[in-house]
């Protein structure tokens, strides 16, 4: 019975290594795979550990990109990694023919060959047909039907349009009399535009100074508030760095969060992903990371780069939200 029950407890200790070890392979490599503004976007990043066992033995790891047809999953490229970080962006035209509309699927594919020989991380062995590590699928819109009208519709003037609405009632305008000149149309004046300044950096770095001798977030806090006012009363904005560098005055992330706040509110816009990801690199922690990066993302003159955010991030649940919340 002793003997039974210790074959039990190996067995379930051995199932509960195994899954371990998935989950760590399976972390191993990180596909992350977005379609945005007619770009889709590849950030595909290999653990340091395994890159390097990889490479001194020889290997090497390739990519693959595939395309859903309707006869089929089809290879449209490969290409090696040259590096264990890989972004690349590639047109939503290369996928999707001129004039075609509807949805696709899109895979990326991230294989290890050596010898010319594809490696299989389930059965430990080289095969000779090729088998990915990870990969990840994602679906593509190709562009909305076109709203054209068959043959034989209405010659060109007639009502074409979906609603059948019969025109507005009312009296039509008189014409003036006869003799007399129509009244000049009135012109109405646009309101002045409000002329935006930035605060120099000089005058930025004097203040986080200022703040930054203050004893206790609480009263750097007010005085953030204060200056702050005077800066809507002036409509001037702020810099990137300088909303990095008062950010950086605050001791705790409750009051660097409630700061990133108040600042994002005169931020200099649009403002471009690396700087956001610098802004994001002050905090330590995902969670902190996640509510800040709401204030400052929206927005973005280069969505196409906002892998460079989710790379400030540890975890890959973390990225995906990222992903979600700049787009």
């Amino acid at each position: 019975m002793r003997l039974f029950k210790g074959l039990v407890l190996c067995g379930t200790l051995w199932m509960a290594m195994l899954g371990v070890e998935q989950r760590a392979q399976a972390q191993a490599i990180n596909v992350m795979l977005t379609p945005m503004d007619g770009q889709v976007m590849m950030n595909i990043r290999v653990k340091r550990h395994v890159w390097r066992r990889m490479s001194m033995r020889g290997g090497r790891f390739m990519v693959r990109v595939w395309i859903r047809t309707p006869t089929g999953w089809q290879q449209s490229r490969i290409f090696p990694m040259m590096r264990r970080k890989f972004a690349r962006s590639i047109p939503l035209a290369r996928f999707c023919n001129p004039g075609e509309y509807g949805k696709k699927r899109l895979a990326v594919q991230v294989g290890g060959i050596r010898d010319g020989l594809w490696f299989n991380r389930f059965t430990r062995t080289p095969q000779q047909a090729f088998i990915a590590l990870q990969q990840d699928v994602t679906t593509l819109r190709c562009g909305a039907m076109p709203i054209d009208f068959p043959p034989g519709s209405p010659p060109a003037g007639a009502n074409t349009s979906d609603d059948d609405m019969p025109a507005p009632s009312g009296s039509p305008v008189p014409p003036p009399p006869s003799g007399q000149e129509p009244p000049p149309p009135v012109v109405v004046q646009p309101p002045p535009v409000a002329q935006i300044s930035v605060v120099p950096e000089s005058q930025a770095r004097s203040f986080a100074a200022a703040l930054s001798n203050q004893s206790f977030d609480d009263a750097r806090m007010r005085m953030l508030g204060s200056w702050l006012a005077g800066l809507r009363s002036r409509n001037e904005v702020l810099t990137w760095r300088s909303i990095r560098r008062f950010i950086r005055v605050f001791s705790f992330d409750k009051s660097k969060i409630d700061a990133a706040r108040n600042l994002s509110r005169y931020a200099l816009r649009p403002m471009r992903a690396a700087q956001v990801g610098a802004i994001v690199r002050v905090f330590s922690f995902d969670s902190s990371k996640l509510q800040v990066v709401g204030f400052f993302c929206r927005g973005l003159a280069d969505r196409g780069n906002t892998y460079i955010i989710a790379n400030e991030f540890s975890f890959q649940a973390s990225k995906d939200r990222v992903m979600q919340i700049c787009n």
